[in-house]
């Protein structure tokens, strides 16, 4: 029956274009004869989302014929609506009854999770296929969460998972756009977590200093935060001396061969960001990040004010991006770019 309709589909001429790199490519469109259904509560949520976008593309059409904002604060360049085809300057200064340039509108609803449609096309197969295959893992083993020796088993299985796919898209794909945007996510999500372990490791030393008799204790925290980013064998390979905080904090912060360091995930942001439109902003944002993290002079402080330095505020946003500061300010300055 889904070979029928596939056929039926290709003979009708039914597809749509794939816009990429390579140029527009025509791909029929995909149907399942078995339609999904959706629970009341799940539709009212995706319904308030279809009326929020179609209301969005109105007001967006209402400011492109007449106050022209959405230009004005570089959004949009000027040239790329004036040179589309289906731009019309005669409907410059119209206004119509309740805004509606939009009187039908066909929005694609995808469901995330068993299937990676939409990636199919701009993925290798075998990226989507373990993707999937991790997804219903995760799916099936709910109930590992619950007990602490299988919950443990399953991180250590999620986290090869992602390793392999990372290693495997390394690997296979074209540096091309895709590519490209997958690794700055990666960048940011990584310093993100490196940090987050800092932010536990700068509460610790924020408190009173240890009597002499417990600073066992203090290199087996660190021990374990190394751990904790996987580059505890890194760390003792390269500093080759006992463990402890300022070396620690030095490792994770500054090492521009380290994949988790900061500083390697920020450098590697800064040159993909030159890819995007108009990324002077969160460029010049990174290239103050970076020297921020090469700072050597407050260590004259102790390791304390140079962690709370750190993760303090420079321009309103965390420099070591505690709690997702930095990174929301980097994603916030993509969306302008963007």
């Amino acid at each position: 029956m889904q070979k029928s309709a596939e056929a039926a589909i290709a003979q009708m001429g039914i597809s749509f274009t794939v816009y990429s790199e390579k140029g527009n490519i025509d791909r029929l469109w995909p149907f399942d004869v078995f339609p999904r259904t959706l629970e009341a509560d799940e539709w009212e949520i995706t319904e308030s989302g279809l009326k929020q976008r179609l209301k969005a593309l109105n007001h967006f059409i209402e400011d492109v014929y007449n106050e022209q904002r959405i230009f004005a604060a570089g959004i949009i360049p000027l040239e790329v609506i004036l040179s589309s085809r289906n731009y019309r300057p005669e409907c410059r200064g119209m206004k119509l009854k309740h805004t509606s340039w939009v009187c039908i509108c066909g929005s694609d609803l995808v469901r995330g999770g068993e299937n990676m449609r939409t990636t199919r096309d701009i993925l290798p197969r075998e990226a989507w296929i373990q993707i999937n295959e991790l997804y219903l893992l995760v799916k099936e083993s709910q109930g590992d969460f619950e007990v602490r020796g299988k919950r443990n088993a399953l991180l250590d299985k999620i986290i090869r998972a992602c390793q392999a796919w990372s290693g495997m898209l390394s690997g296979t794909m074209s540096e091309n756009e895709t590519y490209r945007f997958i690794k700055l996510g990666m960048s940011i999500e990584r310093a993100d977590m490196t940090t987050r372990l800092l932010d536990v490791g700068g509460l610790f030393i924020a408190q009173e200093s240890f009597a002499e008799e417990d600073s066992h204790f203090d290199a087996i925290l660190w021990a374990h935060l190394l751990k904790s980013a996987g580059v505890y064998f890194m760390y003792r390979q390269q500093v080759q001396t006992e463990i402890c905080g300022e070396r620690v904090v030095d490792f994770l912060m500054k090492d521009p061969q380290l994949a988790r360091s900061v500083a390697f995930c920020v450098q590697n942001m800064r040159r993909l960001v030159e890819y995007l439109p108009n990324a002077a902003p969160l460029a010049k944002e990174l290239d103050d990040l970076q020297e921020a993290i090469k700072s050597d002079h407050l260590y004259s402080l102790g390791i304390a004010s140079y962690m709370i330095t750190l993760i303090g505020f420079k321009q309103g946003f965390p420099l070591c991006m505690g709690n997702s500061m930095l990174c929301g300010l980097i994603r916030w300055r993509l969306h302008k770019s963007l």
